[in-house]
């Protein structure tokens, strides 16, 4: 049904094409072709080592990148504290107002 309405060009191209990547793809994963070509595989990832972020992480981290959030726990870490001494000369300020008004 869609494909009656597309142009014959189109349709030319878009069928060989679909059909060339689906050989490639099924072809490249074969071990014995990754061999002749000297494909390696990919590295195992190193126990305890974090993996690559996906792309829907990296996106989010980006985002709270720009909106000044933090992103590792580093970051959490340092922000949990500067909030802590923050309160702490709110309450030290607000100690020495009160002091001051009692005279």
């Amino acid at each position: 049904p869609v494909i009656t309405t597309f142009p014959s060009a189109m349709l030319c191209y878009w069928v060989p094409n679909n059909f060339i990547t689906l050989v490639q793809s099924v072809t490249l994963r074969n071990d014995w072709v990754k061999q002749q070509l000297g494909i390696w595989d990919r590295p195992k990832p190193i126990p305890g080592q974090k993996s690559d972020a996906g792309f829907a992480e990296t996106m989010n981290n980006l985002v709270k990148q720009v909106k000044g959030e933090p992103t590792t726990e580093k970051e959490k870490i340092k922000k949990h504290n500067q909030e802590i001494e923050t309160r702490k000369r709110v309450q030290q300020v607000s100690k020495a107002a009160r002091a001051r008004r009692r005279g």
